[in-house]
């Protein structure tokens, strides 16, 4: 049979429940596999969990059996025997953050090893110069950095003095990369050595995990294979509101994929917007009542999130943006709480701008702080005591999912009802699509 692709998209401002689609559509694959339908006697695993882009200022939470796992670097694979998870060429791996988070899930009792999990030889690293720069420059009080060293990781793989997973791992060349990148900078130059030991440990345990990229496209993922993106699309940094974005493409697959999956909370929340408009965020009283419980921490850095309503505008052009095929809806299960506190479901559809209405994203959105002193336009709908029963949304919260695909003009093929993996509503197995 040939490979079935599938791409697992973050459609907002990050936060959206990727890692748990990754995690259901893993376990529906493997489904396919134990039932010896799609066998085609590859010695490979048969499904291919490939995280496309970002870095561990990501994170994934997955909860599998009442366990919480906790993932940044880590394809959301992992928990599945059938998989195997490739930490691709376009992210940015942090040595150090690689081995305590790869080691912390092995304590876990997590399966991780090199049969199942890959870091490409061409993945740029993130080393600790670039973590203290980034600590430094961006302390202030509009900070959109997670401190990670993403960025500057970024610009130096730009420059051309950027340095490889597979040269890292090298000591000589490490040095020899060192130098090229710390050129004319005396003082820099005498700690090199230093600096090369103190990754001593990081290079004996990352070693194994080395590999080709196009090799492992051969090799594993034969019947399978599923794209995890990290962050959202309104922070890619091209199609997403530059400044305020990360370093890389969420809303860029690149590969080949059958079918694409953008994954939508049905309110919305960011990590911090360091000064980026946010439209439709909730008033600061009704924002502080549900943070906890709905608990709008960031999974990296643990600050609150911004909080907001739906914004249907920017659903519409992410959906365009990335080419996506279907929504999943997560945490409507949350918004129980709205019904409790007597707060009526807003959505945003528009956004007021001196006398203009702007109904659909316009070109001059991309104009940094355009739509800073935007009003939001909202509908309201009555809340839902219970998002869902007996496998299916209940009327209030039907009602409302069934006005943003008329906005969005896609469709639900499946909600989040809870944290834990089972607990979802599936309208149809997305690997019988197409």
């Amino acid at each position: 049979m040939r490979r079935k692709s599938i791409a697992i998209i973050g459609a907002q401002w990050g936060d959206e429940g990727k890692g748990k689609a990754v995690d259901l559509l893993t376990k529906l694959a493997q489904t396919r596999v134990d039932s010896k339908s799609d066998s085609d006697g590859t010695s490979g695993k048969p499904i291919l969990v490939r995280r496309y882009q970002g870095s561990n200022n990501a994170g994934h939470t997955l909860v599998a059996d009442g366990v919480k796992y906790a993932l940044h670097l880590t394809p959301s694979g992992v928990l599945i025997p059938e998989a195997y998870n490739l930490i691709g060429q376009q992210v940015f791996v942090n040595p150090r953050a690689a081995m305590e988070e790869f080691k912390g899930l092995m304590e876990m009792g997590v399966a991780v090893s090199s049969n199942n999990l890959g870091i490409a030889a061409n993945a740029h690293v993130t080393l600790d110069y670039h973590v203290d720069e980034d600590s430094k420059y961006f302390e202030n009080e509009n900070r959109t950095s997670t401190g990670k060293g993403v960025a500057q990781t970024a610009r130096d793989k730009q420059a051309r003095v950027g340095i490889r997973l597979v040269e890292f791992l090298d000591k000589d060349t490490f040095k020899e990369a060192l130098e090229k990148k710390f050129h004319g900078n005396y003082l820099m130059k005498w700690s090199l050595d230093p600096i090369v030991e103190s990754y001593k440990e990081e290079r004996e345990f990352l070693a194994k995990f080395l590999v080709q990229e196009h090799e492992i496209n051969k090799l594993h993922g034969s019947q399978f294979e599923i794209w995890e993106g990290a962050q959202g699309i309104m922070l890619d940094v091209d199609a997403g509101e530059y400044p305020w974005t990360t370093s890389s493409n969420p809303s860029f697959i690149p590969g080949k994929t059958d079918l694409r999956l953008g994954i939508f909370k049905l309110y919305t929340s960011s990590a911090g917007t360091g000064g980026r408009p946010f439209v439709g965020q909730m008033d600061g009283e009704l924002e502080s009542r549900v943070r906890e419980p709905w608990y709008e921490f960031g999974t990296t850095t643990a600050l609150p999130r911004d909080v907001g309503w739906f914004d249907a505008a920017a659903a519409r052009y992410a959906i365009e943006s990335a080419g996506i095929d279907y929504m999943a809806g997560t945490c409507g299960d949350k918004m129980e709480l709205l019904a409790g506190i007597g707060e009526k479901v807003k959505l945003l559809v528009g956004y007021k701008k001196g006398s203009r209405i702007f109904n659909e994203w316009d070109a001059s959105f991309h104009k940094r702080g355009f739509l800073r002193d935007a009003e939001p336009v909202f509908e309201e709908f009555e809340p839902w005591e219970k998002f869902s029963k007996d496998g299916e949304l209940t009327s209030n919260a039907q009602r409302y999912a069934d006005r943003i695909e008329e906005l969005t003009g896609k469709e639900f093929i499946m909600y989040g009802t809870g944290p834990g993996r089972d607990e979802i509503i599936l309208k149809e197995n997305l690997w019988d699509l197409y």
